[in-house]
């Protein structure tokens, strides 16, 4: 059971998200009821990491949040109450790698942004192999979420109203063993799976540079196939 004050924080987020927003969830039932495994999302506002939050009730769950927020005293107290891996953005945080790795095998929920920041652009854009390494280190499963309408909710307020936000999450990926000689391929292989099966859950204006992937494509054969 996740420390009190980890409990206390969530239920104010999912208040906030309940009452101020319209939320749509679709598929949470999804998500093992305990860890360890990796959250894979794609990233458009600063409300997509406590939207996540929200949503996973009293999982006990902690994810990367960029150093930048430290500066900030309000964010700095507010997620370290929570747990979160502080990680320097733009370089090959090891110790931030080494942070997350722990918290897996201590059996927490692990939850990335595999784009490695938040997309200006509000679509998806190049995943990094962040993802995949510490998957694949870490021996778990990690499940894809695709959100959006978090960009809408502050003009939302401005006019006296709620924006509608929508977070869906889809199946797990497993990643197989591999030897050390083939690990920088099959992590470029898997990160674009893992992009793809996020785009999958995405409205197609969202989807960004991995609209015309030919994993994608295949997704979508597949999930054609199965709606017949």
């Amino acid at each position: 059971m996740p420390p009190l004050r980890y409990r206390l924080i969530r239920r104010m987020f999912t208040f906030l998200f309940r009452v101020l927003t319209r939320l749509h969830t679709k598929g949470e039932d999804k998500l093992p009821l305990q860890g360890p495994y990796i959250m894979a999302a794609n990233h458009i506002h600063l409300f997509d990491p406590p939207l996540i939050f929200a949503v996973l009730r009293d999982r006990d769950a902690t994810s990367f949040v960029g150093a930048s927020h430290q500066r900030n005293l309000f964010w700095r107290l507010l997620l370290d109450a929570v747990g979160v891996i502080w990680i320097r953005r733009g370089e090959a945080d090891r110790a931030a790698l080494k942070a997350a790795l722990m918290e897996l095998k201590r059996g927490r929920i692990l939850g990335i942004a595999p784009e490695g920041t938040r997309s200006r652009s509000h679509t998806l854009i190049t995943g990094k192999q962040g993802t995949a390494f510490l998957a694949q280190r870490a021996n778990v499963s990690i499940y894809p979420i695709g959100l959006w309408g978090t960009e809408n909710i502050v003009p939302a307020w401005l006019h006296l109203r709620r924006a509608d936000v929508h977070i869906v999450f889809g199946e797990a990926i497993e990643l197989s063993a591999v030897s050390a000689d083939e690990r920088g391929q099959r992590w470029q292989i898997w990160t674009d799976e893992i992009m793809c099966r996020i785009a999958i859950l995405l409205p197609r204006s969202y989807r960004g540079v991995y609209s015309d992937h030919p994993r994608l494509r295949e997704l979508e054969a597949e999930t054609q196939k199965v709606a017949t």
